[in-house]
């Protein structure tokens, strides 16, 4: 049995002790913490802690447990990334960064080390901001995520505090979300809210509806019309829930479908085929309602907006 002790530092407090343990070490299961916690094997300040404890700057926490148990998995896959990052805004607390098309956001069994959390990661290592080897740094990480082929803005957390609480935000729709795409036809009014209803098919498909029953959940879609682009119709839309692939799918059942999109789009469609990804842009996000995570050192948030100067499709 090998004994190990942690200082925490500013990135790990204002999180629970279980989650910690789980992240920093992969060998251990939940159910073995709890009963490493129950056994005052795990303890914090050299006493026993629940494992709900928020840790807090300066604590120690103390586990004793098989050296195999305590080895923390060290992974330098992001050395392998691209050096390529097109950063909108920086600072302590976050990245704000253009996401290419065809870019992953995380590692998947198609998409290996060249990722955008990855690309984010090498580039903190090269600025001396994020320290791999130290067993305590915050992994730099991603607030949420875009779709494999949806290019636009995706922010990044360098704290941990700045982590759970931005990604609470765009949990409840604290933060606004505004695409720009282009579709084949025009909605019927210039501007509106659309309600609708979205649930998961068993082929991965969302099903949009216009009724409610026990599976499908709210999907509120903002729209509003731009402009006409050749023989096609600009949009802005604004998401005000967060659906997987919200957009595409509503806009196919509004029956206005947007280019080069090939997952929701119906055979009734004379699509283009010069079109090789769909013309959906995450060109614009906005931070609301940051004061109610009574967060200070996130506070300069509020109403802070970030736009992208360029949409690829409107050339």
């Amino acid at each position: 049995m090998n004994l190990k002790e942690i200082k925490i530092k500013i990135n790990d407090a204002n999180q629970r002790l279980d989650r910690f343990l789980l992240k920093n070490f992969p060998n251990l299961s939940r159910i073995a913490i709890y009963k490493l916690i129950r056994t005052k094997d795990i303890k914090v300040n050299h006493k026993k802690a629940e494992h709900n404890y928020l840790l807090k700057e300066n604590d120690v926490v103390s586990i004793y447990a098989k050296e195999n148990f305590l080895e923390k998995k060290i992974d330098l896959d992001f050395a392998k990334a691209k050096d390529e990052l097109e950063i909108i805004y920086e600072d302590s607390n976050i990245l704000v960064v253009h996401k290419p098309i065809g870019l992953i956001v995380h590692e998947d069994d198609n998409h290996k080390n060249d990722t955008l959390q990855n690309r984010i990661k090498k580039y903190l290592v090269k600025k001396n901001e994020y320290h791999p080897f130290d067993e305590s740094a915050f992994v730099p990480s991603l607030c949420h995520r875009l779709d494999l082929n949806t290019s636009g803005l995706i922010v990044a957390a360098k704290t941990a505090n700045a982590l759970r609480i931005i990604a609470e935000m765009f949990k409840n729709n604290d933060v606004n979300r505004v695409y720009k795409c282009l579709t084949y036809n025009r909605l019927p009014k210039n501007n509106d809210i659309v309600y609708n209803y979205m649930y998961k098919a068993n082929d991965n498909t969302m099903i949009v509806q216009n009724f409610k029953t026990k599976v499908n959940k709210t999907a509120i879609t903002k729209y509003q019309y731009i402009g006409n682009y050749k023989k096609y119709f600009v949009y802005d839309i604004e998401l005000l829930t967060g659906r997987t692939h919200q957009i595409r799918a509503v806009l196919n059942f509004l029956h206005a479908p947007i280019v080069g999109e090939q997952k929701y789009i119906t055979k009734d469609i004379d699509k283009n085929q010069n079109y090789e990804y769909q013309c959906l842009v995450s060109y614009k996000i906005k931070f609301i309602n940051v004061r109610k995570y009574q967060c200070e050192e996130l506070n300069y948030l509020e109403n802070k907006e970030f736009k992208l100067d360029h949409v690829w499709f409107l050339k």
